[in-house]
């Protein structure tokens, strides 16, 4: 498959998530006709060009999150008239079949203040161990915490913590996690400013 068609493709399933925040797209979105690497490439390609907004999950990371642009919006419902990019849309539809992984609103998010209890690492500990998360990696995050000072800001706090971040948005992907992989990565960073008590 050609660029200017994944752009198309890819671009249409930002557009159906549009009333949403920064989401994570992967393979079974697509039912599995474009790989994460291709997801990955086509979305930095549209933030180039401002059709998306587009945000990696760490250095190196083949995984982020990104949202439709009003901009984008006018190349889908003008049909991809004006587009600064070469762009095919796509008629077909993709539908998310991964349900038992979705979140449905903002309940989990909301969960987060009512489980992780700031400067508590127990409280944060359970809340990732209810999610699914493995022991190692939360072994991992809590060396972070105690190796690295208390960040200042969300800004501040994903600079120290991208890449943790960032990897865990990978393992929900990949259907490891009970956490939805489109909400994953701002999940984790609630759970964190929770902790930390950034508001």
């Amino acid at each position: 498959m050609k660029d200017i068609e994944m752009r198309g493709i890819i671009l249409q399933k930002y557009y159906e998530l549009r009333r949403k925040n920064f989401q994570v797209l992967q393979a079974r979105d697509f039912d599995n006709t474009l790989t994460q690497e291709e997801i990955s490439d086509i979305s930095r390609q549209l933030s180039e060009h401002y059709l998306i907004e587009w945000k990696p999950m760490g250095v190196g990371s083949i995984v982020g999150m990104g949202r439709i642009t009003a901009q984008g919006i006018d190349v889908i419902e003008d049909n991809g008239k004006n587009s600064p990019i070469q762009i095919i849309l796509d008629s077909r539809q993709y539908n998310i079949s991964h349900a038992s992984n979705i979140q449905i609103g903002d309940h989990n998010i909301q969960d987060v203040t009512m489980f992780v209890k700031e400067n508590s690492i127990e409280s944060l500990t359970e809340y990732l161990r209810a999610q699914a998360v493995g022991d190692k990696d939360i072994e991992e995050l809590k060396k972070i915490i105690r190796d690295t000072p208390k960040p200042k800001d969300k800004s501040d706090l994903r600079d120290k913590l991208g890449s943790w971040i960032g990897k865990m948005a990978e393992k929900a992907a990949s259907g490891i996690w009970k956490i939805a992989s489109s909400t994953a990565a701002d999940l984790l960073t609630k759970a964190l400013c929770v902790f930390y008590g950034l508001s």
